[in-house]
């Protein structure tokens, strides 16, 4: 009976040390629990204080304005390259005015010679047209 008894206090024992150990896992996990709930409930509060919906409609505001801007610099553009497409056009017209005054003027030069002899007149780019169809008639 002894040693009936002494191996029935050692196995006691035994599920004592484990009971001891499972006691400090349950304060351990109670004590996770507590930092659980604790991070839980501060990350409510950070969320409630953040009012994601009002950042939302700010943002939403900012990107109407940006689509705004964007679309009157759009315009801009356009209207900047027909400009650029009209001078370009222009610098063309006054390229091609340039190169029939020069024709002109050569074929003045050219029948000087001619044109004082028969007109007895110096010859003029805005009078010479006329002398001749005097001359022709």
């Amino acid at each position: 009976m002894q040693r009936q008894a002494s191996s029935r206090i050692t196995a006691l024992s035994r599920q004592l040390d484990s009971t001891t150990t499972t006691v400090a896992d349950i304060t351990f996990a109670e004590s996770a629990l507590a930092d659980d709930v604790q991070r839980r409930k501060s990350t409510e509060e950070a969320l409630n204080h953040a009012d994601y919906p009002a950042q939302l409609r700010n943002k939403s505001q900012e990107l109407k304005q940006m689509d705004e801007t964007r679309d009157a610099l759009h315009t801009e553009l356009a209207g900047l390259n027909a400009q650029a497409s009209t001078r370009a056009k222009l610098q063309l017209r006054r390229t091609e005015k340039a190169r029939k005054e020069e024709a002109v003027q050569s074929l003045v030069e050219r029948s000087r010679a001619n044109f004082k002899k028969y007109a007895k007149a110096e010859p003029s780019r805005e009078t010479m047209e006329g002398e001749v169809n005097g001359l022709i008639a």
